[in-house]
């Protein structure tokens, strides 16, 4: 009767925590519910807060995933803007020493003339 009551608990912890639907919540009720199991005692809400688990588990790596996957992009695209930034300023730095060229050879030659 004693383990009867102890396993009605146990499940009634996991449903519990299946309904709140965190990970960790139902992780620790399948723990204290897994002694129970390992007694014979299975339960098919023991499989189902496994099969909840493995889901939001698998939820939680594929939202990791999605992030870093962001963040390389993100970063990626910065570099990107800095390497245009980095050639639009050598360009334009290329340019002031033509004009400066030119302007010196325009002196130049205007000094020649006269």
């Amino acid at each position: 009767a004693a383990a009867a009551a102890a396993a009605a608990t146990a499940a009634a912890a996991l449903q519990s925590a299946i309904d709140v639907g965190e990970l960790q919540g139902i992780r620790d009720a399948i723990a204290e519910h897994a002694e129970a199991a390992e007694r014979g005692q299975r339960s098919a809400v023991l499989q189902h807060a496994r099969r909840r688990r493995d889901e939001l588990a698998e939820a939680q790596r594929r939202a990791a995933k999605a992030q870093k996957v962001a963040r390389q992009k993100e970063k990626k695209e910065e570099a990107r803007a800095q390497a245009r930034a980095a050639e639009a300023a050598r360009a334009e730095s290329e340019a002031a020493a033509r004009a400066a060229e030119e302007a010196r050879a325009a002196e130049a030659r205007a000094a020649a003339e006269r």
